[in-house]
């Protein structure tokens, strides 16, 4: 399956096979040996786009400082909603970086964050998968700010527990969704009673411009 093909090498990867097995199967139906070919209903891995950072970044795109306070505020301490919007607005986390981050990955002692896996979302609504990130770049070691350990070390102790160790389960430990992630900013920025409504690329935008 292409979701297991993309855990030992990558989704780029496993997609070029299922398209180059589409391509040999479908020369075998003029000799009748297929009447179908399987290769176009398998599983295919959506891509992460490459290029979010690209383009001007302009100030109606990101949330300012006081916004970015009035989203913090509007959450619990301790919260997976309070870290939703932290972790990308203070590291510039991408949001599939945000949703495949897992507890081994945060260095406590050492104040550090190692950026290391992905949440890709797979179609025909197959569980996301975790990634690789796609370029040596991407895979990279933060400083972690004093208040975003301490409430990472509050939800700790609240959150659920997952295969894979992950910071952003949904309550029955599955990986949290793009879709349902988006869903709960939505709500955060509603009770922040913020006029200016972003998406979660937003809150990366404001993080990557804070730590250029």
């Amino acid at each position: 399956a292409a979701a297991a093909w993309a855990e030992r090498t990558s989704p780029k990867t496993s997609k070029a096979i299922m398209t180059t097995l589409a391509a040999i199967l479908d020369l075998a139906k003029p000799y009748k040996l297929l009447r179908e070919n399987p290769a176009h209903s398998a599983e295919r891995l959506k891509l992460a786009v490459e290029d979010e950072d690209s383009g001007e970044v302009t100030p109606d795109k990101v949330y300012n400082k006081g916004e970015l306070k009035k989203l913090f505020e509007a959450t619990e301490p301790g919260s997976r909603d309070r870290l939703l919007v932290m972790v990308p607005a203070l590291l510039g986390l991408r949001i599939g970086e945000v949703l495949g981050l897992a507890w081994p990955a945060i260095d406590f002692k050492a104040m550090k964050l190692h950026v290391i896996w992905a949440l890709g979302d797979s179609d025909k609504g197959q569980e996301p998968s975790l990634q690789s990130p796609k370029t040596k770049h991407s895979r990279r070691l933060l400083d972690l700010p004093q208040e975003l350990a301490h409430e990472l070390k509050l939800w700790k102790l609240r959150c659920p527990t997952s295969e894979h160790d992950l910071v952003f389960p949904n309550q029955i430990g599955k990986p949290w969704s793009r879709k349902m992630a988006g869903k709960t900013l939505d709500k955060v920025i509603e009770a922040a009673e913020l006029q200016k409504r972003l998406t979660l690329h937003g809150l990366h935008s404001a993080g990557h411009r804070r730590r250029a």
